[in-house]
């Protein structure tokens, strides 16, 4: 059977909101949603991306299938590179639901330099990108304990950050993000008060 025949008529795209139903039903046989999941990872079109990412939102029971199936979807999303970015971004500023999934997934496929670049920067803690707070932790973990499990992850830190999850509660984000707007505000109400003194004109003695 062919992939046109696993999935019926319909662009890439189309296919993918097709399967939204069977990956994100809560009830019923998990070999449906599984079977969607896998179908989902051969279409790599970003409709798809956000079809994946919409499992991260539901909750299945028992919870041992529940986390296989994240676990899968997250594998398979990682597995997608840069692509995952932008739906991913866009997935972040539409809800918080599972955002500590959808961000240790952006830590998996970027970079430092670029978590900046693809996420608002409000939301980091103490204004630090997250590969770059993690990797300082463990390093001093290896300076003051020589544990060579530190050593380790440190020596093969291109795969190994990828396997760290952030749990980034819902009310911390939110505190952050209102601590970032209430300094920007600050900032904002300095430089105002400062700039008249700029432009005074001091008479000449």
């Amino acid at each position: 059977m062919g992939l046109l025949d696993m999935f019926g008529g319909g662009s890439p795209p189309q296919k993918a909101l097709k399967l939204k139903a069977k990956v994100t039903q809560k009830y019923g046989d998990a070999t449906v949603r599984q079977k969607a999941i896998s179908q989902l990872a051969e279409l790599k079109v970003p409709e798809a991306i956000s079809v994946l990412l919409s499992r991260f939102t539901i909750a299945v029971e028992p919870q041992s299938t529940d986390a296989y199936e994240k676990d899968q979807v997250f594998e398979v999303l990682k597995e997608m590179g840069r692509d995952v970015v932008e739906p991913a971004v866009a997935f972040l500023k539409r809800t918080d639901t599972a955002s500590s999934w959808v961000l240790r997934i952006l830590d998996a496929v970027l970079p430092a330099e670029e978590q900046r670049a693809g996420q608002d920067a409000s939301i980091f803690h103490k204004g630090v990108a997250d590969e770059l707070l993690l990797r300082k932790l463990i390093e001093d973990h290896h300076k003051w304990t020589g544990s060579l499990r530190a050593r380790d992850i440190l020596d093969h830190w291109s795969s190994a950050r990828g396997r760290f999850v952030k749990v980034f509660p819902s009310e911390y984000k939110r505190a952050l993000g209102e601590l970032h707007a209430h300094k920007e505000a600050g900032e904002t109400i300095a430089k105002a008060k400062v700039a008249p003194k700029k432009s005074r004109v001091v008479a000449a003695k």
